[in-house]
Formats: structure tokens, sequence, C-alpha cells
């Protein structure tokens, strides 16, 4: 239910989510790629990237 409702999510500054799928063992997300990683931006986004604090919504 939580992804259904991030893929209807159509904000600038939320990460897009292409395709999903699951299964009793795992789920898969497909989602935009982002330049560095996740921990990289939420750590140094605001100093390396001039982002700010709504820029870093999770």
């Amino acid at each position: 239910q939580e992804v259904l409702i991030i893929s209807m999510m159509l904000y600038t500054n939320i990460m897009s989510l292409f395709y999903y799928t699951s299964s009793k063992e795992k789920c898969s997300m497909f989602t935009e790629l982002i330049e560095k990683d996740l921990t990289f931006l939420m750590q140094n986004g605001l100093q390396n990237f001039n982002l700010d604090f709504h820029s870093l919504i999770l």
C-alpha cells in the first residue's frame, strides 16, 4: 500500500517511482537515478548542493 501511495506522488523534491513488483519473499522498486547515494545527500546536501531543508524529504 505504501508503494502505491508513493507511486502517485508527483513532487519535484521526491524521487519518482517508475515501477514496483512484489512476492512473498521480496519487494522491488524501480526509481529514478540520483547523483551520489541517499546517505551522502542527507549528510552533505545542504552544503554541497545548496539544497534547503524541504529538498531532503524522506
